[in-house]
């Protein structure tokens, strides 16, 4: 698989927030980390959605920009392409900045030889268990997760065996320390761009009128 994206930033590491695991399915929080590891240092991405649909390995990057496009603030861009007669227009994906509670996913986990949905999956679980204050349980994960109790078993049984999770007699799951996951990197947050400074320290551009001598007393 070739990740070589001209002109596009690809990073070692993508960071995914605890508050957003429960709004999507698993395979659209995959692709959402694929979409971050082309994040530049304002954490916009520009990543074409044939590159989404190749590292999950997939023909299309599926319903990624309907059930994502909001939550990332997906906007409209057009592409040189030395053509003046030829600019396609692309998306532009604005990522959320990391929150304390997130973890942050080497970019060698899409090389991970299982299911992009069970990938998925993964990144929610270990979430849920750094961060939850309950353990993981089959009733658990249903309950927090947008995933039914059938695919929920197909993809932990991928997991078993590759020795990512384990699951104990009582029913309760354990994701497995691994080389994939570490605790968020802050050096890699994002940088704030000149309108975004502007909005949150910017002087309101007032102008002050004296009065005039009539108005004073």
């Amino acid at each position: 698989m070739s990740y070589k994206i001209e002109n596009l930033p690809y990073n070692e590491t993508a960071s995914i927030n605890y508050s957003m695991i429960g709004d999507f399915r698993p395979i659209n929080i995959f692709r959402f980390f694929c979409v971050s590891l082309f994040r530049d240092k304002w954490y916009y991405s520009r990543v074409p959605l044939k590159y989404i649909a190749e590292l999950t390995g997939m023909k299309t990057a599926g319903n990624f920009t309907n059930e994502l496009g909001e939550y990332l603030n997906k906007k409209h861009f057009y592409a040189e392409t030395g053509n003046p007669c030829f600019s396609p227009r692309r998306n532009l994906y604005i990522i959320p900045p990391m929150e304390i509670q997130s973890i942050t996913i080497h970019r060698s986990f899409v090389d991970l030889d299982i299911d992009s949905s069970a990938k998925g999956l993964l990144i929610q679980l270990k979430l849920l268990q750094t961060y939850g204050e309950e353990p993981l349980t089959t009733n658990l994960i249903l309950s927090k997760l947008i995933i039914s109790k059938p695919t929920l078993n197909k993809y932990l049984l991928q997991l078993q065996l590759q020795n990512l999770v384990s699951i104990k007699s009582n029913g309760e799951i354990k994701v497995m320390d691994n080389e994939y996951f570490s605790s968020p990197d802050f050096s890699q947050q994002k940088i704030s761009s000149k309108r975004e400074l502007k909005l949150q320290y910017g002087v309101p551009n007032i102008i002050l009128s004296s009065k005039s001598k009539s108005e004073i007393k």
